[in-house]
């Protein structure tokens, strides 16, 4: 479920930094980005619920 929201964004988000800034570049820095926050976020749920 969450896999398939990150996959629309990112996809949605590629399309619109592809348009604007015609480069990878920008994309890659920022979709790094968004998988630590969620990698970070996913980690965060699992201990909350380990520790409750």
């Amino acid at each position: 479920m969450l896999d398939n929201i990150v996959k629309r964004i990112s996809l949605a988000l590629r399309k619109t930094f592809h348009h604007n800034f015609g480069g990878g570049w920008f994309y890659f820095i920022f979709s790094y980005f968004l998988f630590l926050v969620f990698t970070d976020f996913t980690v965060l749920c699992a201990s909350d619920k380990s520790v409750s």
